[in-house]
């Protein structure tokens, strides 16, 4: 991945202004774990651009109807278990307005998906 995905560039109020999200909004996504943000002081840069693109992306999934706790926990998961440092801008993933569809193998014959449900979580 280019270095430059990972480079600080927005402070929160400008992800919040760009995207048109109420600041409060944009904290409690960054709390619940969907989002990620570096550390710095106020005012300082803390958003990567691929950060602003997973902020657009989780906007649409709450408009869909999706729940941030669900939205919270996929992206937890593929962080942790597929290495996935952003999962909300990944083009693997999909919704069904009810699940989050994940892509877990595009390689090969057999392209394998897996659907988060916030009631079973993983399933084939």
């Amino acid at each position: 991945m280019d270095p430059r995905f990972d480079l600080p560039l927005y402070t929160r109020a400008e992800v919040a202004l760009h995207l048109g999200l109420p600041a409060t909004t944009l904290g409690d996504w960054l709390r619940s774990g969907a989002l990620e943000a570096g550390r710095g002081g106020r005012g300082e840069p803390t958003i990567t651009f691929a950060g602003l693109v997973e902020t657009h992306m989780l906007r649409q999934l709450r408009r869909t109807g999706l729940s941030l706790h669900a939205i919270g926990e996929a992206a937890i998961a593929l962080r942790r278990r597929a290495g996935r440092r952003y999962p909300l801008a990944w083009s693997g993933l999909a919704h069904d307005g009810r699940d989050l569809l994940i892509e877990i193998a595009a390689e090969g014959p057999r392209p394998r998906a897996v659907r988060w449900s916030t009631t079973s979580r993983w399933r084939m």
